[in-house]
């Protein structure tokens, strides 16, 4: 029949077909292959080229290749097809077959990219390491370079401030602090007639002569110039900075009780400075009422200190210099006597200080009473410290001026005047209202001390107000405005002596203008 067929014909014709599409699928994958003899071809083809244009042989080429006119071979490429071979050899269904290979290969090449990440991660890793290595070593070797510079640097600028002092006594314009470190200096010949006060060493210098003098001395003690005299020329630093760092605010006493603190200081040996350290610190472990007054006293003893040893050292530097000077007259005989009449002199010292003693112990109880007062007294509005003091003619100084706390009081009115020419953003000028005296006399027995006004020379809009307190206080007197005083209690007028103490407060009657 036309539209029959035989079943076992078609079968057979099918396994041929799929036989023949096998064989076919196998030369395909096959010629994508290279043959030995297309190797053998391409390398006597390879060999005749290189020979031909560039002379080149596997033994003889400028780059020692000995393989040379070996054609390039795709190994992995090779395993690749020879898997693929494996595979086929099976004859597995060919849609699986593409699925193992396809799969094989991208397992593959993702292990091939991972690979090539890591070892890239890893070059990057090595590659800064060695960059911040060498950066580190660089900055290093800077810094060591750049540090030696400017220790050169420091040590070049020492050496010029150190040779200062010589080059200007050598011009004939020497400094105090040229004077002081070239005293000491072991290679200058030379000596110094002046009488060096320890105390009022740097007190009359300018800012400027003070700095570069505490300069010059850290520059001996950072060179280690002259090594036995470092502590010399520390304590002349200290001297140097005091009168700059005195701040009477801070330490909570009046500028005059701290210059009394000073002027009794100043007259106490070493030995008496350390015993009345130790009374101070007892003092205020123990627990005292004016403290501020007592940890003043303490902060100065060491500076005290340092003004003796500085003046021991000087005076030891001059002695020494007169001796070993060969153009000194003076002869051996005279310094002896005058070594021993220094001697003689400090024995003395403490018989002197015992008849002192009385006269400090008295003024440390002033002080006391002071301190205790001005504790308690604040300045009220409109009032400011009142300081004018006149020098009496006849005031007998021997004796020793009391101690007092006197203010002003100002202000202004809102007259009729002064509302017409003021108003509060510009007020008129203050005009002294009245005063408030407050004057010293704890050691007077038995009496009260007085005031009384006299004439201020041939001024008349000024008087002297005249406080008399008799032995062991001398007159004090005072400069105030000539006016008609208020002499109401009610209105503020006092006059009275309490505790040691005589107050005399007072305010100006009010200037009633007419038209």
């Amino acid at each position: 029949m036309d539209g029959s067929s035989n079943p076992k014909t078609e079968n057979k014709y099918h396994q041929k077909l799929s036989h023949l599409s096998n064989e076919e699928d196998s030369c395909d994958f096959n010629s994508k292959r290279p043959r030995e003899e297309d190797i053998e071809r391409l390398r006597d083809t390879r060999t005749k080229l290189l020979q031909k244009h560039f002379g080149y042989t596997d033994d003889q080429n400028p780059f020692g290749d000995e393989e040379l006119t070996e054609p390039f071979v795709w190994e992995k490429n090779e395993k690749f097809h020879s898997l693929e071979e494996d595979l086929r050899s099976e004859q597995p269904d060919k849609s699986v077959q593409s699925k193992v290979v396809s799969l094989y290969y991208v397992i593959k090449v993702q292990n091939e990219l991972k690979q090539l990440k890591q070892r890239r991660q890893q070059y990057e890793k090595e590659k800064s390491r060695q960059t911040e290595s060498k950066l580190v070593n660089s900055k290093g070797d800077n810094d060591e370079a750049y540090r030696e510079w400017e220790a050169k640097g420091v040590e070049f600028d020492l050496k010029q401030t150190v040779a200062k002092p010589l080059m200007r006594f050598k011009q004939g314009r020497p400094k105090l602090i040229d004077k002081l470190v070239l005293m000491v200096d072991p290679d200058f010949t030379e000596s110094f007639p002046e009488t060096f006060e320890p105390n009022n060493l740097f007190k009359n210098l300018t800012d400027d002569d003070v700095s570069e003098s505490i300069q010059i001395l850290n520059a001996y003690i950072e060179l280690d110039k002259i090594p036995e005299y470092s502590e010399y020329f520390k304590n002349l630093i200290v001297i140097a900075k005091d009168p700059r760092e005195k701040n009477y605010e801070m330490s909570g006493v009046t500028q005059m009780v701290a210059e009394k603190i000073d002027e009794i200081l100043s007259k106490k040996s070493i030995s008496e400075l350390n015993v009345f350290e130790k009374q101070i610190q007892k003092k205020l472990e123990e627990g005292v009422v004016d403290t501020n007054f007592w940890e003043t006293a303490l902060s100065r003893i060491p500076y005290f200190k340092v003004i003796l040893l500085t003046l021991i050292f000087i005076q030891a530097c001059k002695y020494v210099s007169s001796v070993l000077n060969p153009n000194q007259h003076d002869s051996l005989t005279e310094l002896n006597q005058q070594e021993n009449r220094y001697r003689n002199e400090a024995d003395d010292e403490s018989n002197i200080r015992d008849k002192v003693k009385e006269k400090e112990s008295s003024s440390i109880k002033d002080r006391e009473v002071y301190e205790k007062f001005v504790q308690y007294t604040k300045l009220e509005e409109g009032e400011e410290l009142f300081d004018e003091v006149v020098k009496l003619t006849d005031e007998n100084t021997d004796l020793k001026a009391p101690m007092y706390y006197n203010r002003v009081k100002k202000g202004f009115e809102w007259t009729k005047y002064n509302l017409a020419h003021y108003d509060q953003d510009n007020p008129p000028p203050k005009q002294i209202q009245g005063y408030r005296f407050n004057i010293f006399f704890p050691q007077l027995k038995g009496k009260v001390p007085k005031w009384k006004l006299q004439k201020d020379e041939n001024r008349t809009e000024t008087v002297l107000i005249r406080f008399i307190g008799g032995h062991p206080y001398r007159d004090i007197a005072f400069r105030v405005v000539n006016r008609e005083w208020n002499t109401d209690p009610q209105r503020g007028f006092k006059n009275f002596f309490d505790n040691g103490v005589l107050h005399l407060y007072f305010d100006f009657k009010k200037i009633k203008y007419r038209r």
